[in-house]
């Protein structure tokens, strides 16, 4: 009987993944938010309220960093961040991406202006952007070459040593 249930279990959840994987395309392309796999689509606002629109990075690789002002790595990493966009700005689109829905306006914007950061973050209100990407602790970093394909996903703080590294990795990728 237990050997059954175990069968029987095991041939569901084959079935549950390949289902989900079947039902996630995009252009034929699949989409998860994992590494090889189309990055999804979304639209946020940014601090002024202007929406931003995931389709306006297309063509050029873009670094989305998931960050809250309270969180503890996210604040020593984001001194690396601002200074790989300065060297690498003009390569690669940096956006952040600010859990609201775990954070306090006020705080997010001190964050951004204490930092001086220099591009662009949006506001997730209500963490839809952060389920989309399977964003389960803060920084998550995840980088998405030219083609909307995920390359790199981490989850943690990073150096600005790891930055350079994706960096010139994701570039060389899109330079074949």
């Amino acid at each position: 009987m237990s050997l059954v249930l175990v069968v029987m279990t095991v041939g569901f959840f084959i079935w549950f993944g390949n289902y989900q994987e079947s039902s996630a395309t995009n252009e034929n392309h699949l989409v998860l938010p994992q590494v090889g796999y189309k990055a999804p689509a979304f639209s946020l606002e940014n601090f002024e309220g202007r929406m931003i629109d995931s389709e306006e990075f297309e063509g050029k690789p873009v670094l989305l960093n998931f960050w809250a002002s309270w969180c503890p790595p996210c604040r020593v990493e984001m001194p690396h961040f601002i200074s790989v966009y300065e060297q690498f700005s003009d390569q690669v689109d940096f956006v952040g991406i600010n859990m609201a829905h775990q954070d306090r306006n006020e705080a997010a914007i001190e964050f951004i202006a204490h930092y001086e950061v220099p591009y662009d973050n949006l506001v997730d209100y209500d963490g839809g952007v952060a389920r989309q990407f399977r964003v389960t602790a803060f920084p998550t970093t995840v980088v998405i070459d030219h083609k909307g394909i995920i390359t790199y996903r981490r989850v943690g703080g990073m150096t600005e040593r790891e930055l350079m590294n994706v960096m010139h990795s994701v570039l060389e990728e899109g330079s074949n």
